[in-house]
């Protein structure tokens, strides 16, 4: 696999977008008259919401010197696209689909945080948070797995 040219302004607009697709999948999903599973897709997408958010205010507020240098070693367009196809395929076991997209964006931006850490602190807090918040979510719906 070769080498994908992003720069850092490039890979947080691309960021962004995932976050956007993410919160329109809860958006869209059905909870199928579940009101915990209701209640939580609703909090989780508030929260991809918030994430794209915070990552278009990092983009715009601190990427001056940062936007033109490529970001070395980066292979993402492969997990970009999985999380994509997810977030748009059909699939019976809305839950089990949550959960699965939920794990590629924990993984995603694991990956970038620590990629990006020594160009812009604030974009790997927020990606950090989004690392965090992605394997919380995961635990909740686990859970609701083993309940129902």
């Amino acid at each position: 696999m070769s080498r994908e040219p992003y720069t850092l302004s490039a890979l947080l607009s691309k960021l962004a977008d995932v976050e956007r697709e993410c919160a329109n999948f809860y958006r869209e999903t059905e909870s199928h008259g579940n009101i915990e599973l209701e209640k939580s897709f609703s909090m989780f997408l508030k929260e991809h919401e918030e994430v794209g958010e915070k990552i278009e205010m990092v983009k715009r507020e601190g990427l001056i010197e940062f936007t033109l240098e490529p970001i070395p070693d980066l292979r993402i367009n492969e997990q970009l696209k999985k999380v994509k196809d997810l977030v748009q395929g059909k699939s019976t076991h809305t839950t089990q689909k949550a959960i699965t997209i939920e794990k590629e964006i924990s993984k995603l931006m694991e990956e970038i945080s620590n990629k990006i850490g020594h160009m812009s602190a604030d974009a790997n807090q927020v990606l950090s948070i989004a690392q965090k918040r992605a394997s919380r979510r995961i635990k909740v719906l686990e859970q609701y797995i083993k309940e129902n």
